[in-house]
């Protein structure tokens, strides 16, 4: 809970997007250009929100290698542990999540949120997110091909 409240101290960041670009696996894992995409339609929506990027430390080389931050683009790179992760979660204004366990703890938080889900009737009626704040989003064939109209109709 520290880590997080210090981070968004530090980089005097009140309200946020949190966004979650990686889950286990490649099929769960955005590209730059997904992330950017999100971005845009993140500051389209509404300039005046941070946006705040996740990774866990095996993902954190990878999120860095995109050169993603800017002014307004923050890397919650102290992520450690699970509950770092759950800590950041809890106060974002909005979480968009690929399909993780981010996804369950913002539900857990009633956050409103955007999830991402490859096209899989099994693994998403297993893991849908259990909330009336998610609007999910369904990739087809891969997890980076979903469009820019659908993340702009969930983010209304």
């Amino acid at each position: 809970m520290k880590k997080a409240q210090l981070f968004l101290n530090e980089n005097n960041i009140n309200e946020f997007v949190l966004i979650n670009p990686f889950g286990s696996g490649n099929e769960r894992k955005l590209n730059k250009d997904s992330v950017n995409k999100i971005i845009s339609a993140i500051k389209e929506w509404d300039k005046s929100l941070s946006v705040v990027l996740l990774s866990a430390p095996d993902t954190r080389e990878l999120l860095d290698s995109m050169s993603l931050t800017t002014t307004s683009i923050s890397h919650f790179d102290q992520s450690d542990s699970i509950y770092d992760a759950i800590a950041i979660v809890e106060k974002a204004k909005l979480v968009v999540s690929v399909d993780t366990s981010i996804v369950h703890i913002a539900s857990g938080f009633n956050k409103k949120q955007i999830a991402i889900y490859k096209q899989d009737k099994v693994n998403f009626s297993n893991w849908h997110p259990n909330s009336e704040h998610a609007n999910v989003i369904i990739a087809i064939t891969d997890i980076n091909n979903f469009g820019e109209e659908q993340l702009k109709q969930a983010l209304i």
